[in-house]
């Protein structure tokens, strides 16, 4: 990451009117021209600097005037010391708990002060201190606020807190009450499953729902020949045992205490719909839930246009499918199916960051409360996800997300309000989207705008971002990287998982459009190519042993030889790409015109 000196320099050069440059940068701070054009490249790109080139001048100037830069943070060497220091106030404050009772608040009060300190305060150091000193100074990414949990035990514990659950420990409050911070929700539910002793959970609201779906999967994982249960009641399980069969009664467990269904109040049915391209995914499972769309997942991925996309980093980087513009696309996807949608999105360093993250709760509560999900970017991973429900007493988005797709019961973590468009390191980008209004749409029209979007797509010259390349051009990329072996192998395997299950559902749309352009010939041929393309993704898969359908073996490694199979397929993929674009083409100029609805 630049240092921040250099940053703080060529910000103040900007705004007295010097338009520094890079080379007057390299020459001030005695660096290379590479690394000099890497820093404002990071100004720009991730500090969101509006700046912009001036040739006369041959320098930079902002474009506007009310940027500023996101203050600076403690060294690593004072994060490390108020860290240690954190920690050694945590262990009073546990010693404490043990041998007093309930005295250790105070200790567990400062050591989190000092964490928060550590990890988010403002230090400004000397005037006149020497650049590239060693300290680390860096703009570092916003850092997301743990978990809170409140446990009562449910009887006297023993000398010492389980060993499993110290780690997450903080103090005990004045009425008994144990509390506890996590970043990682399964973590600290497995310990608490491990413990070996008994807690209630007192807040919040969702754990106590995760502790129950949890032992609920394992009574029924350990019992057989179960009894039905009405709601309210008994179950009975029959348990082999070495000598005999015990019957064991266990309280029914309500549906509605299974995390998050929608039997609770703030929350609707909308879940995560399966899809390796999640916005889809999330989009359809937010549309179908609100009755505002009838349409399946491959329908919607080609009226939409997403499943169009085909975008390739140099290296195969993971964050090729997501590197788009979000604001504008995802408008035009849903205005294609006719619906209104409003879309709050904000980046970090910019002004409006934290009064939009505030904002953006407020608008998905009020679309909860209209019975509509909210499409929020950062559920689980970097993908997007779908915010279900709200609860108010904890603070928290109730969310579905990839973790938990397909399944009945949710085990997407829950999103603070104080961490929403924090949630994933990467790319801590505020994006939500609120559905607003379905309204009829002209079929014929939009799937001719599809078509048209997808040959736009395929005939990019050029992309939003450096190194990242569209349509035809991204073959190209996808191909040399197999070639000179630069690559991400977790990114590989990634996006031909991805784009293999969009080929298949496109190739399905186009086919049913060739269906009702029956008259058509050159769209009947389109989707004979189609159907090829996606096979021949299908047979990369295989090449790269990656199932279709799971993330197993996301993290395997890839071997030179596998890498040297692709090549050919890739070229085959490519030629049938070209093969489709040519007839897609061919198509539309043949249809009758549609009017611009634009």
């Amino acid at each position: 990451m630049p240092s921040i000196h250099r940053i703080q320099w060529f910000d103040a050069h900007v705004r007295t009117g010097r338009y520094p440059s890079a080379r007057s940068l390299a020459e001030r701070f005695e660096i290379s021209h590479r690394q000099a054009q890497r820093d404002i490249e990071y100004m720009r790109d991730s500090l969101g600097a509006p700046l912009e080139y001036w040739a006369s001048r041959r320098g930079y100037r902002y474009s506007e005037d009310t940027f500023t830069l996101p203050g600076p943070v403690v060294t690593a060497r004072e994060s490390a010391a108020l860290t240690a220091l954190a920690s050694q106030y945590s262990d009073i404050a546990r010693l404490a708990f043990v041998s007093e009772g309930r005295f250790g608040a105070r200790y567990a009060e400062m050591a989190n002060v000092l964490r928060r300190l550590g990890a988010a305060a403002v230090a400004d150091k000397p005037a006149g201190s020497a650049p590239g000193n060693g300290d680390g100074d860096a703009l570092r990414p916003r850092q997301t606020i743990p978990y809170t949990a409140r446990l009562a035990p449910a009887g006297k514990l023993p000398g010492r807190l389980p060993a499993g659950l110290e780690p997450y420990f903080r103090y005990a409050d004045d009425d008994g009450g144990l509390v506890f911070t996590f970043p990682d929700a399964g973590a600290f539910l497995s310990a608490l499953l491990s413990a070996g002793t008994a807690f209630r959970v007192q807040s919040p609201a969702w754990l106590r729902r995760r502790v129950l779906a949890a032992i609920g999967k394992l009574a029924e994982a350990n019992c057989e020949r179960p009894v039905p249960a009405a709601e309210g009641d008994s179950a009975q399980y029959d348990i082999p045992c070495r000598t005999a069969l015990v019957t064991l009664n266990v309280s029914h467990i309500p549906k509605s205490l299974h995390g998050g269904a929608t039997e609770m109040r703030n929350s609707t049915g909308a879940r995560l719909t399966p899809s390796w391209t999640s916005y889809v995914g999330a989009a359809h499972g937010v549309l179908t839930a609100a009755g505002m769309t009838d349409l399946n997942l491959g329908q919607m991925m080609g009226m939409t246009g997403i499943g169009f996309h085909f975008i390739v980093h140099e290296e195969c980087c993971p964050s090729s499918v997501t590197v788009y513009d979000w604001m504008s696309e995802h408008q035009q996807a849903m205005a294609r199916i006719g619906v209104f949608a409003e879309i709050n999105m904000a980046e970090p360093g910019t002004p409006i960051y934290d009064a939009a993250r505030r904002h953006t709760v407020h608008r998905i509560q009020e679309s909860i409360d209209r019975g509509v999900g909210a499409i929020l970017w950062g559920v689980d991973t970097g993908e997007f996800g779908v915010a279900y429900g709200y609860d108010d007493d904890d603070r928290v988005l109730l969310v579905s997300g990839v973790a938990s797709a397909g399944a009945e019961v949710g085990e997407s973590d829950p999103v603070l309000y104080d961490n929403v468009g924090l949630t994933f390191a990467g790319a801590p980008i505020l994006f939500c989207q609120t559905p607003i209004e379905a309204v009829p749409f002209d079929l014929e029209w939009t799937s001719r705008q599809s078509l048209v979007f997808y040959v736009e797509q395929m005939e990019k010259t050029s992309h939003v971002a450096p190194a990242y390349h569209s349509g035809l051009l991204a073959y190209e990329a996808w191909i040399q990287a197999m070639k000179t072996g630069k690559f991400n192998p977790f990114g590989l395997r990634y996006i031909a998982a991805v784009y293999a299950d969009a080929k298949a559902h496109t190739a399905e749309y186009i086919e049913s459009l060739s269906q009702a352009w029956n008259t058509s010939r050159a769209m009947q041929d389109a989707a004979g190519a189609a159907k090829q393309l996606a096979h021949v993704f299908s047979e990369m898969l295989d090449a790269l042993e990656q199932p279709p359908c799971g993330p197993e073996a996301l993290g395997d490694p890839i071997s030179p030889a596998q890498a040297a199979a692709l090549i050919p397929l890739l070229e085959k993929a490519r030629a049938l790409e070209q093969r489709q674009l040519d007839l897609v083409k061919q198509a539309i100029s043949n249809a009758p015109a549609c009017p611009d609805r634009r």
